[in-house]
C-alpha cells in the first residue's frame, strides 16, 4: 500500500475536513486525526497535510474535489511514501530511502508515519517558501535598496521575514514529538527513525540558517538606509539654515 501526503493550498480545519469528507475523524496523537474505511485510512495534520493509505489517485481526486480543490493532486505539494506489512520482519518495522515496512498493520505506527512524512511535507512548502522571499531581497539588491524610495518595499519584505517565522515556530511544530512517545519505546524509535530518514532536523536547521541570513541581510539594509534617511534629514536642515542665514543678510543691507 502506499501512503500520499498531501499539503492543502488552503488552510483547513479538522471540522472543515470532517464535514466535507462525511467521514467521522478521531484524534490518534496531537495534532493528528485520522478516519478508518475499511482497508484504507486518511489522515489530517494541524500541519495542514492531509495523508491517504491505500487510496488510488482517482479516489484521492475525488476527496480533494470534496474539499474544493483540483482533483489532481500531482499539480500540489506531496511526498508519496510506500509502506509494506511483512510478518516475517524480525523486527518491528525497517525503514530505508525507497518504503517503509511494518510486522504487523497496527494504527498507531501507521499514524506515527504519517504524521512525520506530514511534517516533511510541511517542512517543504516552508523550503519553497523561503527560496520566494530570498527572490524578492535578492531584487530589491539590484533595485538599489538603499534609496530612500524602497522602504516601503523593506518594511513589507520585512513583514513577510517575521510572519514566516512565526509561522514555522507557531504552525510547523517541526521538532516537537507527541507525548505518545514517552510512553511507548518502539512508536517513540519508529519516529526516530523516520526523521532521521527524512531529514528533518538537517532540512530545519538549514531552512534556520536561511531565515537567519535574510534577517541579517534586511537588518544590514535597514541600518544603512535608516542612515541615508538620518543624513538626508541633516542636509534638509542645513540647507534650511544657510537659506535663512542669506535672507538674513538681504534684509539687513537691501
Amino acid at each position: 500500500m502506499n501512503l500520499i501526503c498531501i499539503y492543502l493550498p488552503k488552510p483547513f480545519s479538522i471540522d472543515n475536513v470532517s464535514n466535507s469528507l462525511g467521514l467521522k475523524f478521531e484524534r490518534t496523537i496531537e495534532k493528528t486525526y485520522h478516519a478508518k474505511l475499511e482497508q484504507q485510512s486518511i489522515f489530517f495534520t494541524q500541519f495542514n497535510v492531509i495523508g491517504f493509505i491505500n487510496f488510488s489517485e482517482k479516489e484521492i481526486g475525488h476527496y480533494l474535489h470534496l474539499l474544493g480543490l483540483p482533483n489532481n493532486f500531482q499539480n500540489l505539494v506531496y511526498e508519496s511514501y510506500p509502506v509494506n506489512i511483512d510478518g516475517a520482519l524480525e523486527t518491528h518495522y525497517q525503514i530505508n530511502n525507497n518504503n517503509i515496512t511494518l510486522k504487523e498493520f497496527e494504527n498507531t505506527s501507521l499514524t506515527i508515519i504519517a504524521h512525520v512524512v506530514s511534517q516533511s511535507v510541511a517542512l517543504e512548502v516552508f523550503e519553497f517558501e523561503i527560496e520566494k522571499l530570498f527572490k524578492k531581497i535578492h531584487t530589491l539588491l539590484i533595485e538599489k535598496p538603499y534609496s530612500i524610495w524602497n522602504r516601503n518595499k523593506l518594511s513589507t519584505l520585512s513583514q513577510e521575514v517575521v510572519l514566516f517565522r512565526h509561522n514555522i515556530v507557531m504552525d510547523l511544530y517541526l521538532l516537537d514529538k507527541p507525548n505518545v512517545l514517552w510512553e511507548n519505546e518502539g512508536v517513540e524509535k519508529l519516529y526516530n527513525s523516520l526523521e532521521i530518514a527524512l531529514e528533518l532536523k538537517e532540512r530545519f536547521d538549514v531552512l534556520e540558517y536561511k531565515l537567519n541570513s535574510l534577517k541579517d541581510d534586511i537588518e544590514t539594509i535597514s541600518g544603512v538606509l535608516n542612515h541615508k534617511h538620518s543624513s538626508f534629514l541633516e542636509w534638509i536642515i542645513i540647507i534650511l539654515i544657510v537659506i535663512e542665514v542669506i535672507m538674513g543678510f538681504y534684509e539687513m543691507f537691501f
